[in-house]
């Protein structure tokens, strides 16, 4: 979103903050790690928008395969979403 179209010569000032969490060896298996990223955004008047997303993620590797799972929670006070996300990968 454009934060350039509110009242105040045109200029809206918003506040973001984020916050990322990395852990190795989850549950003590070598190649499994578990990830979280937490973004959020406030904008000071009504004109701007208000964000949050959160995204929590484990990556395993077992040789040439990668696996990855990932849910992800969006809100901008309008939209809410969920998402789930599975990915499988070989490596050549």
């Amino acid at each position: 979103r454009d934060f350039t179209d509110g009242p105040n010569n045109g200029t809206v000032t918003s506040a973001t903050g984020q916050i990322n969490y990395q852990h190795v060896q989850v549950f003590g298996v070598p190649s499994l790690q578990f990830q979280s990223d937490l973004r959020l955004s406030q904008a000071s008047t009504s004109e701007g928008t208000d964000r949050n997303e959160w995204e929590n993620r484990l990556d395993y590797t077992i040789g040439l395969v990668d696996a990855s799972l990932s849910y992800r929670i969006l809100e901008d006070g309008v939209n809410n979403s969920r998402l789930l996300y599975f990915r499988v990968m070989r490596r050549f």
